[in-house]
């Protein structure tokens, strides 16, 4: 008798050494690198045919390098079949744990139960669920692919990878020879020659150390007179039934006892038949002949059964006797029509039996409301307090149909104590919390009938929503700007502003201008608020204007704030104060002050000259302020004769007496301080206080 390895193919090959080695032989020599790709599956189809296994056997152990990654690690084995299709033949799953990192990870499969039977031609494998641990270096081929793959799988589509050697093999076992137990090399059993057909001799115990090992007992004799079956034992675990089934029918059919085991034992009784119809006054004793035979030998015995008279039943526990409802229906004082149950309660003895009647009378009693789930969810947005966030799908079970009360345990909500709506308790800004997708917060929600109660928890998630306008930091911003600066330059002056209240993506905010009023886009901004130009400004605009448009931000869901744009052409360009204290400019700091300053200061240089030659050449100051002073007008009057005769003509006017000398006065000394200068400044401008 022998026992076989379970697959076929290993018969003809040659079985696994202990402590065979399929893959790398030392692990760590491939410690350079680690996989990327999360979920990874990978086949060790190599060039050099590593991690093909070569003989029958079992993986008793794994051996790996790992690094970087902890996590689950499945190690698997798996047959070619029908190209191009592989089976998975077994899988081990092992977990790396943080002190097993940058090391030779050792794990030896304690059950034998666990083992995988490997053939010729099986090859390994493995897949990681998260990220990879197991190392590679530079090397063979091997077929990669994301993701589990479930078997039968078409590795052959698979494309090869280059360059991967990784550090993992499995350890072999050659498995347990299976071994009879119970049966010595030579046994000697003596029987007489009157032993009926099919007794049994033995009974084998067969075992194998290899728990998945599949065991075929047979047995080779030259004599005809034994047979052994595969079949007929029993092992551990397993649950057999024997029928015994009587050889024949009692001829009498007037027979009341019969012979049969004791139940639970291995001994005879003598028991009467169901039924039997016994009468004490037609027969009170019965002669049994009991007989015993091994089909050689037999013994034969008398049996004397004596029969009493019968008495009447009666019930004799029915004040303390138990009546118990039953296993299967259910008492539901609702569903009844009728409250009150008669029963019948009737005793026998086989031959006389003795009724009662019981009436039972069915009465309310308060069942608790129940909810159909133990949980359930809803889902609204942030908002104000009282906002309403919906009415979970509560079902509530309640037999009578009592008034149902709901409350809530979170201080987040409020719940309709009749209707179940939740609602906000309280303003809940998700912004305030820094929260840019959505929350959720778990409660507790009761329901009660005045009396009893259920719980069942209730998840509500909060959204964040874009329920805040963006909004500048001033009504208006001012900058300023050269006729002549370069396109690309950068506007002194303010900086655009603006806050947004959300959070996230919603909290996002964009500039932009409307220039439509100037006739064409003279500017831009930049995210950061900064204006620049962006068409040259000369020569539209002279030193002076000052231009007008609007600003806008907008946030990422199209809530919009606008702010009015003052831009100040100058000659020059002003340079913003690098503090927030204003100071007056100097006269001579504007072009336009220039201009009418040279004009005003070369007359006054002429007066001055003027005045300084007639002291020079003492001119008479008396005659001259009189020839100033205003005169009479002189009325002529047009006669026509005294044109035309020369003769008629009035003699001249005598002169005027000579006036006397008055020497001229002092000119008064002007001191410069005393001089005031009218001018404009740019913040005259911007604000438009020219006056």
């Amino acid at each position: 008798m022998n026992g076989i390895h379970d697959h076929g193919v290993c018969e003809s090959i040659r079985q696994c050494p202990n402590n065979r080695v399929i893959g790398e032989n030392t692990p760590k020599d491939k410690d350079r690198r680690v996989d990327t790709e999360t979920g990874l599956s990978i086949l060790g189809i190599a060039n050099d045919n590593q991690y093909r296994i070569d003989c029958c056997g079992f993986v008793k152990e794994w051996k790996f390098y790992a690094k970087t990654n902890t996590g689950e690690l499945r190690l698997q084995v798996w047959r070619p079949g029908t190209s191009p299709s592989y089976s998975l033949v077994g899988e081990n799953i092992v977990n790396v744990a943080n002190a097993e990192l940058d090391t030779t990870v050792t794990k030896s499969i304690a059950n034998s139960a666990d083992w995988i039977a490997v053939q010729n031609g099986d090859i390994l494998g493995w897949y990681t669920p998260g990220s990879p641990m197991v190392t590679y270096d530079n090397g063979q081929q091997v077929r990669r692919v994301t993701g589990s793959v479930s078997s039968p799988y078409d590795w052959v589509d698979v494309p090869q990878t280059t360059g991967r050697d990784y550090g993992l093999h499995a350890v072999l076992s050659p498995g347990n020879s299976p071994s009879i137990t119970n049966l010595a090399t030579t046994l000697t059993l003596n029987y007489n020659d009157d032993v009926a057909t099919n007794t049994l001799v033995i009974t084998l115990t067969v075992s194998d150390a290899v728990i998945s090992d599949t065991l075929t007992t047979t047995m080779t004799t030259s004599t005809a007179y034994f047979t052994f079956s595969s079949t007929t034992y029993a092992s551990a675990g397993d649950f057999v039934t024997c029928e015994v089934t009587g050889a024949s029918t009692p001829a009498d059919a007037n027979t009341k006892y019969f012979i049969k085991f004791i139940s639970g034992t291995a001994e005879y009784g003598i028991f009467v038949k169901d039924q039997p119809g016994l009468e004490y006054d037609t027969a009170n004793l019965y002669n049994l002949v009991i007989e015993c035979t091994d089909t050689k030998d037999e013994d034969t015995k008398g049996f004397t059964v004596y029969i009493t008279r019968n008495q009447q039943p009666s019930f004799d526990n029915l004040q303390t006797g138990l009546i118990t409802t039953s296993t299967t229906n259910t008492i539901d004082y609702e569903s009844f029509t009728d409250k009150t149950a008669d029963i019948t309660v009737t005793v026998s003895d086989g031959q006389e039996s003795d009724s009662e009647l019981i009436q039972i009378t069915v009465t309310n009693v308060n069942e608790a409301p129940v909810f159909i789930q133990n949980s359930y969810s809803i889902s609204g947005n942030e908002g104000l307090a009282g906002s309403i966030i919906g009415i979970p799908s509560f079902e509530v079970n309640d037999p009578d149909a009592d008034a149902l009360l709901y409350s809530i345990d979170c201080t987040e909500f409020s719940i309709g104590a009749s209707t179940g709506q939740i609602s906000l308790a309280a303003d809940y800004d998700t912004d305030a919390a820094s929260i840019t997708t959505s929350t959720t917060i778990q409660c507790n929600v009761n329901v009660s009938d005045g009396v009893l109660q259920d719980t069942a928890t209730l998840q509500v998630t909060l959204s964040n929503i874009n329920d805040n306008t963006p909004i500048f930091s001033k009504d208006n911003y001012a900058f300023y700007a050269n006729a002549n600066d370069n396109i690309g330059k950068i506007l002194t002056g303010d900086v655009l502003a603006a806050t947004d209240g959300d959070a996230g993506v919603y909290g996002t905010t964009t500039f932009s201008l409307d220039q439509t009023g100037l006739g064409k886009n003279y500017f831009e901004v930049s995210d950061s608020g900064d204006i620049y130009l962006i068409q040259s400004l000369n020569p539209d605009f002279y030193a002076g204007t000052a231009l007008s448009f609007t600003a806008t931000v907008t946030d990422s869901e199209g809530l919009t704030d606008t702010a009015g744009i003052a831009v100040i052409v100058s000659e020059y360009t002003t340079t913003t104060p690098s503090t927030t204290t204003d100071r007056f400019n100097y006269v001579l700091e504007d072009s336009k002050n220039v201009a009418w300053f040279t004009f005003l200061m070369l007359i006054l240089l002429a007066l001055l000259g003027l005045l300084l030659f007639w002291i020079l050449t003492g001119v008479n100051w008396t005659k001259l302020l009189g020839a100033c002073k205003r005169r009479p007008k002189r009325k002529w009057k047009w006669n026509p004769m005294v044109e035309r005769d020369p003769g008629r003509r009035l003699p001249p006017p005598p002169p005027p007496p000579k006036p006397q000398y008055i020497p001229p006065p002092t000119p008064p000394k002007i001191k410069p301080s005393g001089i005031k200068w009218e001018y404009w400044t740019d913040q005259d401008f911007s604000t438009g206080n020219l006056g």
